[in-house]
């Protein structure tokens, strides 16, 4: 009796500090659609100011709703055959669209990845991420569904010295063979790549002009 009240007393008294730890070990950027989080426990120094951390980008709650329900929808449109189709009211969950136009919902049928089911946001601040892509084989749906809740991991390159950010990197990649862009100021790049390297070099980054 007398161990289980002391190791509840050291849960409770660690508890705190590691909650702490936590918190500095997660960096987290918002937007209007999703949240970007770099986990700092895993950044890799490849050379001064340049090195590989692990990022997540996962939706904001009402994004997620949105997202989920116009996969539900778009699944059956898999036992169509290859073609356009208007899209349903059901899918305008955040309102009627009023600043881009309503696309069709796009079913066909490729000679590598096979049927896919597609269909374009018609709201501007989905920015980038502007569609829902289905596969059509027996893991598509749930392949689809999972990286919506649970978020897309991919690893980043920063180079905090030459203003070089990573493009599409993998986790497996490695770093000489990664393709680094030249990031812009004033674009959302340079706001991830001057808080990434703010937050790991503890040093302003290069500004490109």
């Amino acid at each position: 009796m007398k161990l289980l009240l002391l190791i509840s007393i050291c849960l409770v008294a660690c508890c705190p500090s590691w909650a702490s730890d936590q918190q500095k070990r997660f960096l987290e950027i918002p937007s209007e659609i999703h949240t970007l989080t770099y986990d700092l426990d895993t950044v890799q120094i490849i050379s001064p100011g340049r090195f590989a951390i692990m990022s997540t980008r996962i939706d904001n709650p009402d994004v997620m709703r949105f997202e989920l329900n116009a996969l539900k929808i778009l699944k059956p449109y898999c036992t169509r055959p290859d073609g356009e189709y208007p899209a349903p009211s059901e899918l305008f969950q955040l309102g009627q669209p009023d600043d881009l136009p309503v696309e069709q919902i796009k079913v066909k049928t490729g000679p590598v990845l096979g049927k896919s089911v597609a269909w374009k946001y018609p709201y501007r601040k989905f920015e980038a991420f502007q569609h829902t892509a289905l596969g059509c084989d027996k893991h598509g749906y749930i392949y689809s569904y999972n990286t919506i809740t649970n978020g897309f991991r991919q690893k980043e390159i920063f180079d905090c010295k030459r203003g070089l950010q990573s493009l599409g990197a993998d986790e497996g990649d490695v770093p000489r063979d990664v393709y680094m862009m030249p990031v812009k100021s004033g674009t959302n790049g340079w706001w991830y790549y001057s808080t990434v390297c703010r937050a790991v070099t503890h040093e302003e980054p290069y500004q490109p002009e």
